[in-house]
């Protein structure tokens, strides 16, 4: 065991030498983690409450029932902002220099049966979102006065009294639909931008940096260090056992050290920190015990970098570090779950949740450590003659 320790000490004071591994390790996805976070929108932060303006140029019942009624009501459900002008030129131009988001224009004769638009929209090129909410607003309650027609026209073919007819605008509103889309809200598993570019970045780049311990067994090999190293009185095992506890070692301070900077410096969120801590963990023991199939398959340190490096860029594309593999095709989700990447950033997304605590994660964490231990078996199967033969 002391054999171990001093092969693990020496293999970090050779590597915290060497500046590809803070490049690698650190510098590389921090960079990039900011550079994205500071130049891409975050889609999933939503739009601010609408503000509206409306101009009432007819003055009757149905204009009066949209700018009290339907239109206060849908303010209240988006916390939007309501205001009030006379002219619709001045109404447009609010909307077109940005101060308003869309408008609202209940045109002369409104109330008279085909005569026109209920309500006209006033929207701007540019402001796609808020157009199409404010359309929404408009169309619905045209679909609600034409619902109030049709039942009118079908009183009056049934030969209803004048109260009768009085009294049919107010029972179509108070009607129930036949069927209704209704809401239910889901705990939100969503990372912000950074958190999520952060965190992709990061299980990214440590396939890149724990292959500095357990892929120096070839380096080893190709400096005849290896060999000495197994004439001395010390246990094949001692030897594995320090190469392996350097990547994890390496591995975990990355990971540290990228989760500290980006919380700090990017403002990132990443949860619970014991939760986080078992994902890193895991992640790592992950992401060695694969590196080690590559170690254990490869003849030379050269084949071994270009075999890493391909295999991390396969598995950081199917696993979701570049885009939410949630917004892909089907085929797609069900390869992301054959990465270790896609259970890391799940993890982390259940820790989004508030509340969230370490328990929430033990799924993710479990697959991480089957990965572990599925690559460490499959690189005990395929170099058990060669990983340590000098």
């Amino acid at each position: 065991m002391q054999a171990a320790w001093l092969i693990l000490g020496n293999d970090l004071r050779q590597r915290s030498r060497d500046r590809s591994i803070w490049i690698m390790a650190i510098a590389a996805p921090l960079a990039l983690a900011a550079v994205f976070a500071l130049t891409l929108p975050d889609v999933n932060q939503g739009i601010d409450p609408p503000r509206w303006v409306v101009v009432d140029e007819d003055g009757g019942t149905l204009a009066n029932l949209f700018t009290a009624f339907a239109l206060p009501i849908a303010a209240d459900g988006l916390e939007a902002t309501i205001s009030v002008v006379e002219d619709r030129a001045v109404a447009a131009a609010r909307v077109a220099d940005g101060t308003y988001d869309a408008g609202f224009v209940v045109p002369a004769g409104a109330g008279d049966t085909g005569a026109g638009p209920v309500v006209e929209v006033l929207t701007v090129q540019g402001r796609l979102i808020q157009s199409l909410v404010a359309e929404a607003v408009a169309r619905a309650f045209a679909h609600g006065v034409e619902q109030v027609l049709v039942a009118t026209a079908a009183a009056e073919e049934l030969g209803a009294s004048a109260s009768e007819l009085q009294a049919v605008p107010g029972i179509a509103f108070a009607t129930a639909l036949p069927a209704t889309i209704v809401e239910v809200p889901a705990a939100d598993r969503v990372l912000d931008l950074t958190t999520f570019l952060s965190a992709g970045m990061a299980v990214m780049f440590l396939f890149f940096a724990v292959p500095f311990g357990v892929t120096s067994l070839l380096e080893e090999r190709s400096m005849g260090t290896l060999a000495r190293l197994r004439v001395a009185p010390v246990p094949a095992w001692s030897i594995l056992a320090g190469k392996v506890a350097t990547s994890l070692v390496i591995g975990v301070a990355s990971m540290g050290s990228l989760i500290l900077a980006t919380s700090l410096l990017l403002g990132a969120s990443w949860g619970d920190l014991l939760g986080v801590a078992s994902l890193v963990i895991a992640g790592v023991v992950a992401a060695v015990s694969l590196v080690g199939v590559v170690a254990a398959v490869a003849r030379t340190p050269e084949q071994a970098s270009v075999a890493q490096a391909i295999l991390a860029i396969v598995l950081a594309m199917f696993g979701g570090v570049f885009f939410p593999v949630s917004q892909g095709p089907g085929l797609l989700r069900f390869l992301s779950l054959l990465t270790p990447h896609a259970w890391f950033l799940r993890g982390l997304g259940d820790l989004a949740v508030p509340g969230a605590t370490a328990a929430d994660v033990a799924g993710p964490v479990g697959m991480l450590l089957a990965f572990g231990l599925g690559g460490a078996l499959m690189s005990a199967l395929l170099g058990r003659n060669r990983i340590l033969a000098p």
